[in-house]
């Protein structure tokens, strides 16, 4: 097992993730595969690689499929992280149903917003804005490392239910924030609320 992983390490930092995929996938076959790392550092190169490619939908699959594979074993224990790590493989794989799911799955066990404001994200894009709205809020009130990300998708979910003051309000806020003010000061000077 020790020269499994040394031998994929090297390659993870020669950039050779295809390779150091193939040899940790030969690991798990094989048996030496035995901790929660070696599954999630394998299901983290399948989404790095997804997310290089084209096509990043079969890398996104067999990404949440070796964390599920983990979990049924029990060495990949239901925490937080790992939820949100199969919300990304899913969103990757474009199944928004089972991110949300994967998400929402995170967001009581979480210790930050980040989950909910992720499956809020989703569940406005999918024009659910009254859910969208409570999760944004739920990952505002837990804490998230881009408030005015989370103002914007909340301000979007009050527009989204035709609550104009609220998304106004919404923007306010974002537009005190230094990633999203120009873009908030731009929204609100063109419906006319600045």
């Amino acid at each position: 097992p020790n020269a499994l992983h040394n031998a994929a390490s090297v390659l993870v930092q020669a950039h050779k993730y295809p390779e150091a995929i193939q040899l940790m996938e030969k690991g798990r076959a094989s048996g030496p595969f035995k901790s929660e790392a070696d599954y999630v550092s394998l299901a983290k190169l399948y989404l790095v690689t997804g997310q290089d490619s084209s096509d990043p939908a079969p890398n996104a699959i067999k990404a949440g499929q070796v964390l599920e594979d983990g979990m049924s074993k029990g060495v990949v224990k239901p925490s937080a992280d790992t939820y949100v790590l199969l919300g990304q493989a899913a969103e990757l794989a474009n199944n928004t149903n089972k991110a949300i799911d994967d998400y929402n799955k995170a967001v009581p066990i979480a210790t930050d917003g980040e989950a909910a404001l992720r499956a809020g994200r989703l569940l406005l894009s999918e024009n659910k804005y009254s859910q969208a709205k409570g999760m944004v809020q739920q990952g505002l009130d837990k804490g998230v490392k881009q408030k005015g990300v989370a103002y914007m998708l909340l301000a979007e979910s009050e527009r989204g239910l035709k609550n104009k003051p609220a998304a106004i309000a919404a923007m306010k806020l974002a537009a005190q924030q230094p990633e999203t003010a120009e873009k908030a000061k731009a929204w609100l000077k063109k419906t006319g609320a600045d």
